[in-house]
Parts: C-alpha cells; structure tokens; sequence
C-alpha cells in the first residue's frame, strides 16, 4: 500500500517580523515622497519611484513563508513557498537515513555536529530536530510535522529508530 500526505505549514511570523515590515513600508513612503516632490526639476525620477513601489513589494512578499512536507513512500520532501508563487526544494530524504529524532524544547535547538542544519518551521511546541545522515552526510532538520505526517514517518521509518520517533 502506498503511503503519500502533504503537510503545508504556514510560518508564524513574529512581532520583529511586523516591525521590519512596518519599518521598511514607512523609509519607502518617505523616500517616495522625496523623489516625487524632486521629479518635477527631474523626469527620469518618476522611474525611480516605479522602481522603489516594485522593489517594495518584491521585499515585502519575503515574509510570507510557507513550507510544504511531503511524503511518498518513505521518501520525504521539504519544499519553501514564498508568497505562493515561488517553490523551492530545500530537502529530500529516505526515512530510512533517520538517525537521531528529539523534540525541540522551549525554541532551543538540540546541538549536532551536522555540516546542514535547516530550519523548516515554528520553532514552538510541535517541532522536532531530525538528525539525517544522507550519504555520509550529516544534516539537521528543524520541522513541525502534523500527526498524520508524524505516523507516515515512523511506519516507513527502520524499526530501531521508529519506536524512537516523535516521543
């Protein structure tokens, strides 16, 4: 039987994240407005300000993050949305090169001497730390698995590492 889910997972954004948003709309706004009152002696800074609107929304839509968790048939993916518009596989790995699986506690990560670490998440209640070892490779991943995807990983997952999993 074949085994497929997808998670997707919305990324909380935090109260600095708004700032910086915030921060980055009102130094445009002001800039904007610099340029618009100068465009009149200048014709070629009406550009200026079509390119300072569109860099700002370019910049804007980086903060809205999703990731996307894949599954099939003990293989999973790890996939980032930016703005819903653009994807982009930062992993994908065999359950079967699980090493290690503990439960991410009070947003600290637990350390590894892995060579890749990726954070791909809330980094809150539901995350857990995934040491992979991909041939030879020693990576990290920092994830917020549903239960159904938590179950998808631990019955494709090799036995002495299941019982293990996401305790």
């Amino acid at each position: 039987m074949d085994i497929i889910y997808e998670q997707l997972l919305v990324v909380k954004k935090s109260k600095l994240n708004y700032l910086l948003m915030a921060l980055i709309v009102i130094v445009a706004a002001v800039l904007g407005i610099f340029l618009f009152i100068n465009s009149a002696k200048y014709s070629l800074l009406v550009f200026a300000i079509v390119g300072l609107i569109y860099g700002v929304i370019a910049l804007l839509k980086q903060f809205f993050i999703e990731y996307e968790y894949i599954m099939v048939n003990g293989t999973v993916d790890v996939d980032k949305i930016t703005a819903k518009s653009s994807r982009k596989r930062l992993l994908s790995f065999d359950t079967k090169d699980i090493v290690k699986c503990d439960k991410v506690v009070g947003g600290k990560v637990p350390q590894s001497d892995a060579k890749i670490k990726l954070v791909c998440g809330n980094l809150d209640e539901t995350a857990y730390c995934l040491l992979l070892d991909c041939n030879g490779t020693k990576k990290q991943l920092v994830f917020s698995p549903d239960d159904r995807m938590k179950a998808a990983i631990k019955e494709t997952a090799p036995r002495i590492i299941s019982k293990d999993l996401f305790n």
